[in-house]
């Protein structure tokens, strides 16, 4: 009898498990229990025990079968691995050779125990690199390793190593397959090597167009294109086979200037134009204009037969670019005055460096860096040891600046006067390296100010001897001439000094007077008699009224030949001669003779020399006439007791007027008519000029009886000339007619004595209309005479200020002592000369710069003082000036890097005597670029003055606060009594700017990073001192912003480090070491692939793969950001079109933009440049930028990002939540996507405090991107836990280690060909 059991699912699985928990636990006692309450079925418990007793039988034997065909498998494994006719090695976890097959024994030596020391030396790397693939990927290829062979043979081989699974927890092996490849290389290499040989010719011209830069062509004879290399795509944006289409593309895109002249170089009849190179512009497909560089030859065939020509054109854009800043730099420099040496510390001064402008001085580089020429060499001989000395105790003294005016010689053979700045440069031990110097041209300064010099010397020349000369008598006529010879002479420079007498007939010189200096030989007696027919080219001039300026003699032309002769029999190497004239008559010459050297003076030196001889020549001839006349008046007195050279009486007679009645004879000498014509004319009124009848009816004629005039007359003499009279009369009643009048009178010819006034008029105009300051003052300082420079100067009238003290014109800033130097030079009878203030009328001051000098009468006593100035204001303030500006900072007032490493040194100093702690404080705006780009540089300007005024009451009076560049200040705190002072004084700082700072109309809030160097702890010198607070300043801002840091020796290491890693860098981006790892991006409920995240790498021939987080940042902070970019994007793009090439089915690409990169100028035209080069379209490229960056400037952001959208490119926010936006600005940006940052997801599933906040964070994420319809992703996914997380709150999309770590494009491309990717899977890296 059967007994049927109904039993449902739940009972039935539940009777399994207990039969199992009795066969596994060999207990019945729960079975027992349930068998006692009525709760199991004993029988149909029963029936299950047999039912699992005969599948647990089943299986032991399957389980036998399976060890019986293991072992039979593993020995056929063990036999053909032994026998395998390639080599195979086993290896260990730890890279242990454990064995090796017959076949490696036979190819390998196993003379060591690691597997790294298989292979060659600089293949190590290799084969340690292949071991870490192959344990964290399972398998590793390597493709022609070398490696040492048996007998010291070299063996190249393919490799592949696979990790073999652990059993039963023993280590992991690695099986290493070798496949020798050393003959089939060889056999390669030599048939690369062969067919090189045989095709070279062939093949030369298309290996090197196809693959050169430049875009190689073959034209035809019909003008059509037989070959067009690539390279013409990335030059001109139209491929190869648009040319080879249409023929006339290339001159349509040639610019139209530009077409004419490479149509006549292509066809023109001057055939050998092909043979030189030629440059012409032409359009891109984008509309870039390009320059372009093309060289073309004809090609012939057999026999000669034209088969067209071929041509290359180069991309000299840059080129053309560099060659005009090149020139502009070079115009720039050549036109700098300034001058940079350095100069190794030995004798002579050798050149190890100049500025290339140095050949303004005409010596070429090479000659002073081959040290064929030291720098002592182009110093003036005459400033040579007075430089070279002054070098010495600027070494003795171990001063910090050495500095110098001196003259240097040019190549030419010129003077010019130069400043010298010179400081050491030290090494790290503080051994001298070698001089800095700075090296200024100053000769226009210097020729100015001895220019003024000069003239204020010459016009005090001309004073003194003017002054002299006014009163000089016959007596003292001959001492004054020669003591204005020795001045003049002195003076101005010459060995010899005299005056040459004309002849009245004009026919020959006499010197009449010489001076001559110490050395030099007298001349006066050879010199009489002076021939002006022999010397006839001298006379010449002379008779012309020219001055003759002969700088050397031995130059003189060949009609001067007697002049030289003379000139150098005497020894005369230089001459200048200026004519004296009287009244448009010359009558003589002053000359200056150089003996000893050559010498030349100046058209402003003849012309004071000129005035200075007219003053002689008058000065002669007025005291030979008063000579003259005195002799005539005492020859006269004898005859006459008239006072007069002529005495007259005259008789008034009806209807005849006055007659003369009797006239002394000496009226022919007046007149040169004799007494009887002068009778015959009947009034001697007959000779006055028609102006002056009108003044004798008047002062003569119509004088009454008993009266007496004296008048002054001009008469016309016999020969024509114009004669001054001064007549004397006294009217009379006639004794026998009281009614008629008689006139006694006498006449005295005083035509000299006008001429003498006129003289001193023209003097005192000279003196009036001078370009100098002149005022005269009696010895008490009583004011008796201004020129109208004066007036102009100071504002006063001449009435205003005449009579009046000098010290009226006394500034507030000369002190008594100043004033009491003065006024004590001039009482010794001294000329003094210096600088000092004047007070104007209106109070205000200038700067004069004057010579004061005493004037003496004839018994040489001092009478009064002549003052000749000049207004150097505007020099003083252009000295001011620029002293200024040499040590403060235009723009916000505040000690520049000179002014404050001068205070700092000081600090130093003073710091070390009292014992203080003394902090070096260097400061960085953090956010002064956003204000620039957002707000415009004045705005930028305006609020580095507001920080300062902010900082500025945060220092104590002795502290400083300095702008050393840009947004850096450095702060100087002396005094501090612990470090912990300097801390505080660095948060004041920063608090300082926690107000917002008004700009305009808007408010703007900046931050601040603080880098903080200690005395003494950190340095005892300035430079080092500097060089430390900017190194803490840099370690600050790379840990954020906001912060402060002290200096630390690690910081200065990290520092180098940097250093270091940004030039390998560099020399990485030059030898195209980055690569591109991809990342998938997917849908977390099916797997399949979305898109892809392409990150760089940097493979290091050393170090290896080098994640970016080792040089993504200093490339940042270096600015090579801007190189890296570009070359990700193209990478990127051109991974692309080799999937779509290899027939894999796309997905996009997304990579990330730096802040650097996001700002600059033209970066969407750049980004759709390539792709469009490459042939990506713009919707397979994805770019993300962090949302820190996207804040830095919201506007600039928009503008760009708005640009980038309308290419047709896909933006995203990266690392969102870690930043500063607010919802009204994320709204505006063009962004479709949002990814959350790795952080975030970190704490979920961690059961860290943390968890709860980051969920919140998160869920708050995905429902924003929810809610302003944005696409959103999750980074940094790596646990079952997140992604069930982001599952159960909307969240889809996402990329992490759960799904796929990165890896290389090759493997990429497997998971791309399947779509999908399981989370938990084989990593791929």
């Amino acid at each position: 009898m059967t007994t049927t059991h109904q039993l449902g699912f739940a009972e039935m699985t539940d009777l399994r498990e207990r039969a199992r928990r009795i066969l596994r636990d060999h207990t019945f006692d729960e079975t027992m229990d349930a068998f006692e309450q009525g709760n199991l079925d004993l029988e149909r418990l029963l029936e299950e025990l047999h039912i699992y007793h005969a599948e647990l039988y089943i299986q032991q034997q399957a389980l036998n079968d399976s060890r019986h065909i293991t072992e039979r498998a593993l020995a056929r494994f063990t036999r053909l691995y032994r026998e395998l006719p390639f080599p195979v090695l086993l290896i260990n976890a730890q890279g242990h050779l454990k064995e090796g097959n017959a076949a490696a024994q036979r190819l390998l030596p196993f003379d060591c125990r690691l597997f790294i020391h298989l292979a060659v030396e600089g293949q190590t790397r290799v084969l340690e690199n292949a071991l870490l693939d192959s344990r964290r990927a399972g398998r590793a290829d390597c493709r022609e390793v070398r490696l040492r062979g048996q007998g010291n043979s070299i063996v190249t081989a393919d490799l592949r190593l696979i990790r073999l699974p652990e059993i039963d927890g023993d280590e992991a092996e690695i099986v290493c397959n070798l496949v020798d490849q050393t003959e089939q290389v060889a056999q390669r290499e030599d048939l690369v090597a062969a067919n090189r040989r045989l095709r070279i010719q062939e093949e030369r011209y298309h290996v090197v167009a196809d693959f050169a830069p430049d875009w190689a062509y073959w034209m035809g004879e019909d003008g059509r294109f037989r070959y067009v290399s690539p390279a013409c795509a990335r030059i001109t944006g139209y491929p190869a086979a648009a040319f080879l289409k249409d023929p006339e593309l290339l001159s349509r895109i040639i610019h139209p200037d530009d077409r004419d002249g490479y149509l006549m170089h292509l066809h023109g009849a001057h055939a050998t134009h092909r043979f030189k190179p030629m440059r012409f512009r032409l359009y891109t497909r984008t509309g870039e204009l390009r320059w372009i560089e093309h060289l073309c030859v004809p090609v012939t065939g057999d026999g000669g037969r034209p088969l067209g020509h071929r041509g290359s054109n180069l991309d000299v854009t840059e080129k053309v670019r560099l060659e005009t800043a090149l020139g502009m730099a070079s115009e720039v420099i050549d036109a700098s005055s300034t001058i940079a040496f350095h100069w190794a510390p030995e004798p002579g001064w050798p050149v190890i460096y100049a500025s290339p402008n140095v050949r303004r001085w005409g010596y070429a580089l090479e000659q002073l860096l081959s040290r064929r020429l030291s720098y002592l060499d182009v110093v003036h001989p005459q400033d040579c040891v007075r430089v070279v000395a002054a070098f010495e105790t600027f070494i003795q003294e171990k001063r910090d600046v050495f500095r110098q005016t001196y003259r240097v010689c040019w190549a030419d053979g010129s003077e010019h006067w130069v400043d010298e700045e010179t400081r050491g440069v030290f090494g790290p031990d503080g051994r001298l390296l070698y001089f800095h110097g700075i090296v200024t041209d100053v000769t226009e300064r210097e020729q100015a100010e001895r220019g003024l010099k000069r003239q204020l010397d010459l016009q005090a020349l001309v004073a003194r001897i003017s002054s002299r000369l006014i009163d000089v008598t016959g007596d003292t006529l001959e001492q004054t001439i020669d003591w204005s010879l020795e001045r003049i002479g002195r003076s101005l420079g010459a060995d010899r000094s005299y005056l040459l007498r004309l002849s009245n007939d004009h026919k020959r010189m006499d010197m009449t007077h010489e001076w001559c200096a110490e050395d030099i030989r007298a001349v006066i007696d050879e010199c009489q008699a002076l021939s002006l027919e022999h010397y006839r080219w001298w006379a010449e001039r002379l008779a012309e009224r020219d001055p003759v300026l002969i700088a050397d003699v031995s130059a003189l032309p060949a009609e001067a030949t007697a002049e030289r002769t003379e000139l150098e029999r005497q020894g005369v190497r230089s001459i200048v001669t200026v004519p004296m004239t009287r009244h448009g008559r010359v009558w003589g010459a002053l000359g200056l003779d150089a003996m000893t050297r050559p010498r030349s003076w100046s058209n402003d030196t003849v012309q004071m020399l000129q005035v200075i001889g007219e003053v002689i020549a008058g000065a002669l001839l007025r005291t030979e006439s008063e000579v003259r006349l005195t002799a005539s008046e005492n020859l006269y007195r004898h005859v006459t007791d008239m006072m007069s050279d002529v005495a007259y009486s005259c008789v008034e007679r009806p209807g005849e007027g006055f007659r003369i009645d009797w006239m002394t004879d000496s009226v022919e000498a007046l007149t040169r008519y004799t007494l009887a014509e002068v009778r015959e004319m009947g009034c001697w009124s007959r000779l006055l000029i028609d102006e002056d009848v009108g003044i004798f009816n008047d002062k003569v004629a119509g004088l009454a009886p008993g009266a007496r005039a004296d008048c002054e007359l001009r008469l016309r003499r016999k020969d024509g000339a114009i004669r001054w009279l001064r007549a004397t009369t006294e009217c009379v009643a006639e004794d026998a007619d009281p009614t008629q009048r008689r006139l006694y009178g006498g006449l005295l010819d005083i035509t000299e004595h006008k001429s003498r006034e006129a003289e001193i008029e023209r003097l005192a105009l000279v003196v009036e209309q001078s370009p100098s300051i002149v005022l005269i003052t009696d010895i008490a300082g009583a004011i008796e005479y201004v020129n109208a420079r004066f007036c102009e100067s100071t504002g006063y009238r001449p009435q205003e200020i005449l009579g009046r003290s000098v010290d009226t014109l006394r500034s507030a800033t000369r002190t008594a002592d100043e004033n009491s130097e003065i006024w004590s030079a001039l009482q010794r009878g001294e000329v003094w000369t210096g600088e000092f203030q004047v007070r104007k009328k209106s109070g205000e001051t200038y700067w004069e710069y004057a010579h004061i000098t005493p004037l003496r009468n004839e018994q040489g006593l001092v009478t009064h003082y002549v003052k000749l100035a000049e207004d150097i204001s505007d020099r003083k303030a252009l000295s001011q000036q620029v002293s200024y500006l040499a040590r403060y900072d235009p723009l916000t007032g505040l000690p520049n890097r000179t002014l404050m490493r001068e205070r700092v040194e000081q600090a130093l100093i003073a710091a070390s005597h009292a014992d203080r702690v003394l902090a070096l404080l260097s400061i960085d705006l953090d956010d002064l670029r956003s204000v620039n780009d957002s707000l415009g540089h004045p705005a930028g300007d305006e609020l580095l003055r507001a920080v300062a005024e902010r900082w500025q009451p945060l220092l104590r009076d002795e502290d400083t606060l300095a702008r050393f560049s840009g947004d850096n200040f450095i702060a100087l705190a002396t005094g501090l009594r612990r470090a912990e002072d300097a801390s505080r004084l660095a948060d004041r700082i920063r608090d300082a700017l926690a107000q917002p700072i008004i700009l305009g109309e808007q408010g703007v809030v900046v931050s601040c990073s603080i880098g903080i160097a200690l005395y003494p702890d950190d340095s005892s010198t300035a430079e080092e001192l500097i060089s430390h607070a900017d190194t803490a300043l840099h370690g600050a801002k790379i840990e954020g912003r906001g912060l402060h840091r002290f200096f630390t020796s690690a910081l200065n290491d990290d520092l180098q480090e940097q250093f270091r890693t940004e030039q390998a860098l560099r020399r990485a981006i030059e030898r195209h070491e980055l690569l591109l790892y991809y990342q998938p991006r997917v849908d977390i409920v099916t797997g399949r692939i979305l898109g892809l995240e392409a990150l760089v790498r940097w493979d290091h021939p050393e170090l290896g793969l080098i994640p970016p987080g080792r040089f993504i940042p200093v490339a940042e902070s270096s600015g090579l950001i801007l190189l890296v970019g570009p070359i990700v994007v193209r990478l990127v793009c051109e991974q692309i079109a080799a999937w779509r090439n290899a027939g894999v089915a796309l997905v996009p690409v997304a990579f990330n933009l730096s802040a650097t990169e996001l700002y600059q100028e033209g970066l969407a035209g750049r980004i759709s440049t390539i792709a469009a080069e490459v042939g990506v379209d713009p919707d397979l490229l994805e770019i993300e930028v962090t949302e820190s960056t996207a804040m830095r400037s919201i506007e600039q952001a928009v503008e760009v990002l708005s640009e980038l959208r309308d290419r047709g490119f896909t933006l995203a926010i990266d690392d969102f939540g870690t930043g500063f936006a607010s919802l009204s600005y994320l709204n505006r940006l063009p962004v479709q996507t949002i990814k959350i940052d790795r952080s975030f997801l970190a704490e979920i599933g961690s059961g860290g405090p943390g968890e709860s906040q980051a969920e919140t964070i998160v869920k708050a994420i995905i429902g924003l991107g929810a809610n302003l319809g944005l696409q959103v992703i999750a980074e940094g996914v790596e646990t079952e836990a997140q992604n069930t997380f982001l599952i159960n709150h909307g969240c889809r999309e996402a990329q992490g280690y759960l799904f796929c770590r990165p890896g290389p494009a090759d493997r990429i491309e497997a998971l791309l060909r399947g779509g999908i990717v399981e989370p938990g899977a084989e990593p791929i890296d």
